[in-house]
């Protein structure tokens, strides 16, 4: 069980039927939060978020009414030299994670439709890369209304990504 901890200061920016929607925001000196498995990375993905942060990087979470965290999803700016096809306008979509215990149940598509609904309204167009092996990904990726738009190949020392059909993620792609 991971609960929302007072230390992250996070923002509740909707409760409803049950569930709480809320923001962090991170700073220099909290990347992540240490709320749900976030306290669990590794020296190479708090790089990552660092490289979100100066990419006006925020995440949203879902819990239940006693703060039991479900899901969460983290986005940033297009304008990122690991996504050449994004325009700075466009967000990108992720990481995200939905906690084991609650695999399946759709917490995530539910967070996204809020998130897109509600407190993303102005966005046009949200990409997101999903490793090819990851299902559980893809297929909540379809129910949120991504498209595929072909398959992507990672640099292993940049992390930047370039069109390849030998490549080993796939390109999604949300657009109004």
């Amino acid at each position: 069980m991971s609960k929302i901890l007072e230390c992250d200061k996070m923002t509740v920016l909707a409760c409803e039927d049950g569930y709480k929607y809320y923001l962090f925001t991170p700073t220099f000196s909290r990347l992540y939060p240490k709320s749900g498995n976030m306290r669990k990375m590794t020296v190479l993905q708090s790089l990552r978020f660092l490289v979100m942060k100066m990419n006006g990087y925020k995440m949203y979470l879902l819990t239940d009414e006693t703060d039991e965290i479900l899901s969460s999803i983290a986005f940033s700016s297009g304008s990122q030299y690991r996504f050449p096809f994004a325009g700075k306008e466009d967000l990108i979509y992720g990481p995200s994670y939905t906690m084991p215990e609650h695999r399946g149940r759709g917490y995530a598509v539910k967070l996204w439709d809020k998130v897109i609904s509600c407190f993303e309204k102005d966005t046009k167009i949200v990409y997101a890369t999903i490793r090819d092996d990851n299902r559980a990904s893809i297929k909540c990726m379809e129910k949120s209304g991504f498209k595929t738009i072909g398959k992507l190949k990672g640099n292993k020392i940049t992390r930047a990504f370039c069109m390849d059909e030998k490549g080993d993620h796939i390109l999604v792609k949300y657009e109004r």
